[in-house]
């Protein structure tokens, strides 16, 4: 109880939460990490028209936020980047490492994949 009010009120201090919980189809976000991360390609770093075009490094500030349902949402410099949906076991080391990927390949690279080479019905006998 006492770390559900902790947590509350600082999410609800955090600028981002409302866009987060926009993105993430108004689930309730359960928790968030921030840190800066530093790309080498600033044109890769958004996956929309308007991003900031240019080659060099660039620092800017990485939140991450996680639905209830299972969802992430990470904003970076308080852009909305990208959502996972089914986030796998590389988007869950990438954000323990403040390490995430570009924009452009997110979801092929985050996206957990629910093809199995076996029968679901046969591994549930």
């Amino acid at each position: 109880m006492f770390y559900n009010s902790i947590l509350k009120r600082n999410l609800d201090l955090h600028s981002r939460t409302n866009d987060a919980r926009k993105a993430l189809d108004n689930d309730v976000i359960l928790h968030y990490r921030c840190f800066k991360q530093t790309w080498s390609n600033t044109n890769a770093i958004w996956d929309h028209p308007d991003a900031i075009s240019g080659q060099g490094f660039t620092t800017e500030r990485v939140a991450v936020f996680y639905g209830k349902k299972g969802s992430a949402a990470v904003f970076v410099a308080g852009v909305l980047a990208y959502v996972i949906d089914h986030p796998n076991q590389k988007f869950k080391d990438d954000v323990h490492a403040n390490n995430m990927t570009y924009a452009n390949v997110a979801k092929d690279v985050y996206e957990r994949s629910f093809h199995h080479t076996h029968d679901f019905w046969e591994t549930i006998k």
